[in-house]
């Protein structure tokens, strides 16, 4: 069995859904050991396939049928999550009210940026500090003073292929995949 943690796109966003219902999905699925950390649908769970991409498709058709929603399935293995985490790519950011460190996971293959990196762009609110695999690193700018449109940048960059979290989301991801204990 291999581990995963399986990042969603819109869950507790644009569907409301409860993690033990979540985690009931994933049993259907036939996945073993899953936990969920936060509610913003990040779920760890064991997988005895290894094709990550018909892992995904199963979830993401499991969600739709069930609730009418069509949401994207990222994954990553353990030891990728870790190799992200260990590359520290906010290193000497020094995080405050008025930026958010945000990495937003990408579908292999699903397109590419229409920048090269790093990228600044005050004028529209965010930073792109790189790629790392698949996952773009961002400093959004929450002060008031822009309208951030990174977001929207990177759904049509990605065919929507993509969806972000906060780097203590990742943060906290990690340490419940070494933990193996619900957060």
């Amino acid at each position: 069995m291999r581990q995963y943690i399986a990042f969603l796109r819109g869950i507790n966003g644009g569907l409301t859904l409860k993690m033990a219902d979540l985690c009931k999905l994933f049993e259907r699925l036939g996945f073993a050991n899953i936990k969920t950390v936060l509610a913003t649908g990040n779920v760890i769970f064991e997988a005895s396939q290894s094709n990550r991409m018909d892992i995904a498709s199963q979830i993401e058709r499991l969600i739709t049928s069930t609730y009418g929603y069509e949401t994207v399935a990222i994954l990553y293995t353990r030891d990728e999550l870790s190799d992200l985490v260990e590359a520290n790519p906010f290193h000497g950011i020094t995080p405050s009210t008025k930026s958010s460190l945000q990495v937003s996971f990408t579908q292999r293959k699903a397109g590419r940026l229409p920048f090269d990196t790093p990228y600044d762009a005050p004028q529209k609110g965010y930073k792109v500090l790189g790629m790392i695999d698949d996952a773009i690193c961002s400093v959004i700018d929450l002060s008031g003073a822009t309208r951030p449109d990174l977001l929207a940048v990177l759904d049509r960059a990605f065919n929507k292929k993509v969806t972000t979290r906060n780097w203590n989301t990742i943060e906290r991801c990690y340490r419940a995949m070494h933990a193996g204990a619900n957060e």
